[in-house]
């Protein structure tokens, strides 16, 4: 049900944001397609385009942008802007949090940024693990971590990618999956080999067929 007072209009409720303006995001809303409005501010900004971070479809969009905006009030940049000081995920949370408690629809819910040094410390401490199981499976490890980092794509990989942002952390994550590896060698001996193989072999199938 639209809040009393809000006129009724399906549209969408969209955050942007952009590295020019770091812990800074816009929220704002759209009849139409959020790609379009993207390509639209795009064209009239700066040098550094925005990023469309998470869109929730609304059956009344003014509405639901309302009440992101009111929860944002106190982080308002300017009374007559659509600015707010906060980072992307906070901003994300809340406006999950309204969609969910209005019923609207989440659309895309962007993706948690990959921290490089953390990410290319995971991808060399797993790499390890990746050649234990299989020699096989250390360059389509790294392979895979690049295509994660690069495009997004695998998610699982790029999930495992962004999963920290420190250094350290990654760092314990590789050498506890080198642990496991070698623990799963020892115990499925020789047959591991066979059995990995198999996989890499599904694996292939599925991402160049």
């Amino acid at each position: 049900m639209a809040a009393s007072g809000v006129r009724s209009k399906a549209g969408f409720v969209y955050v942007l944001s952009n590295e020019a303006m770091p812990g800074i995001v816009k929220i704002g809303m759209t009849a139409r397609n959020p790609e379009v409005r993207l390509r639209e501010l795009n064209a009239s900004t700066g040098v550094l385009p925005f990023t469309l971070e998470a869109v929730i479809a609304s059956r009344n969009a003014r509405w639901t942008e309302g009440e992101v905006h009111e929860r944002l009030a106190a982080r308002r940049v300017s009374k007559n802007r659509e600015f707010f000081k906060v980072d992307v995920e906070e901003a994300r949370r809340i406006i999950f949090n309204v969609a969910r408690q209005q019923r609207q629809r989440v659309l895309l819910r962007g993706r948690k940024r990959i921290a490089p040094g953390a990410a290319v410390t995971l991808a060399l401490t797993t790499s390890p693990a990746a050649g234990a199981v299989h020699p096989y499976l250390l360059p389509v490890w790294l392979l895979l971590c690049l295509a994660a980092a690069l495009t997004g794509r695998p998610r699982l990989v790029r999930e495992l990618l962004g999963a920290t942002d420190r250094v350290i952390s990654a760092a314990l994550v590789g050498s506890l999956m080198l642990t496991c590896a070698l623990l799963f060698n020892q115990i499925i001996g020789h047959d591991s080999f066979a059995a990995a193989s198999m996989m890499l072999s599904e694996l292939r199938r599925i991402l160049f067929l």
